[in-house]
């Protein structure tokens, strides 16, 4: 591939710094010195990778980009957009139909070689459709697709199939922990007493719980059995610090289930103190169909599918976007042994301190 320093730019804005990147230049990439005051090492040769190898395990990402630096990816894109040609068409968390391989002899009809990013194809050409980093690996969208790309509101972020299937069946336990210690109960509506159609339970230091005569509010124990919640599962604590970009661990996890019938209609999570703290969502089980809109009613929504393993973050300007769930997809996945869906809602509900 030709080493164009546009090229290397902007896979850097796209990989959101996870690498520790601090310089680039067309013939090499430079990692940030240590606080030694040592010169800066060379990093690796940038490596795209093909076919399968894109869905590496959570923990396997870590080990290659380090935790908690993935959600560096937003700050970055903005202190670059002066630069960009098309801004608007380039932003984190948006997956597509090419995948970018080193190995011309291995390239099938959804990826595209080193040869058509470097002398016979523009820069702008190449980088001007939306594309992310999706596990390690510099997606594109097909020239085709762009007049009909879902373009999510700023601030809300979705990242398909991060969680590994191993890490996907691991957290399922865990849920099954929580709900042994936290029995599902059924939230109903302020003032009018209706029950929802999704059954629930928490785990964290405070749970989110509505009836006819409290409202929506957070508290500290299970409205049925008045013992605390359960704590919160490591590894969604680790996904917080990966994703988040937010210093404080969550407080709240929201475990919603949902049978082939229940949806979810749209909302804004409001009922928290601290704004500034994103709300991490997690899929686990069959697909949904997903709709977010804008932060008042009066704004356009868009809808698109939600499957096990896909995480959405709702942050900064789009942490108050009203989003809901339309409708499960049943028997579209393997995951939970009954069938139905699973939605865990990571949330920080004070100011810290």
């Amino acid at each position: 591939m030709r080493k164009d320093q546009s090229i290397f730019e902007k896979a850097i804005i796209a990989v959101g710094n996870t690498l520790g990147v601090s310089k680039v230049q067309a013939d090499e990439l430079q990692v940030a010195a240590p606080e030694s005051g040592t010169p800066a090492a060379p990093a690796k040769e940038p490596t795209f990778l093909h076919g399968q190898e894109r869905r590496q395990p959570l923990e396997d990402r870590r080990k290659s980009h380090g935790k908690g630096k993935g959600a560096k990816n937003t700050i970055i894109f903005d202190a670059n957009k002066p630069m960009l040609t098309h801004p608007d068409k380039i932003y984190p968390g948006r997956s597509g139909a090419y995948r970018i391989s080193t190995r011309p002899d291995q390239i099938g009809p959804d990826q595209i070689g080193p040869d058509q990013i470097g002398d016979g194809q523009s820069t702008t050409a190449a980088f001007g459709s939306p594309f992310s980093f999706d596990g390690g690996i510099l997606v594109l969208c097909r020239p085709t697709d762009q007049a009909t790309m879902l373009v999510l509101p700023k601030g809300v972020r979705h990242m398909p199939g991060y969680l590994s299937r191993a890490v996907q069946e691991a957290l399922v336990e865990d849920v099954r922990g929580v709900v042994q210690e936290a029995p599902l109960f059924v939230p109903a509506m302020p003032r009018t007493g209706k029950e929802m159609s999704v059954r629930m339970t928490n785990c964290g230091s405070l749970g989110w719980v509505t009836d006819k005569e409290g409202g929506y509010r957070y508290q500290p124990t299970h409205p049925v059995t008045g013992m605390p919640w359960p704590p919160i599962p490591d590894v969604l604590l680790e996904l917080w610090r990966d994703v988040s970009a937010y210093s404080h661990p969550p407080e709240a996890c929201l475990v919603n289930f949902y049978s082939p019938d229940a949806k979810m209609g749209l909302h804004q999570d409001r009922d928290e103190i601290d704004f500034s703290a994103p709300v991490v969502s997690v899929s686990l089980g069959d697909d949904c169909l997903f709709r977010v809109g804008q932060t008042t009613r009066e704004g356009g929504t868009k809808s698109f599918k939600l499957k096990s393993g896909d995480v959405v973050v709702l942050g900064g300007e789009g942490r108050l976007c009203f989003h809901g769930v339309d409708r499960i997809y049943p028997s579209t996945s393997a995951l939970l042994k009954n069938g139905g869906r699973i939605n865990l809602t990571l949330r920080r509900v004070t100011y810290p301190g």
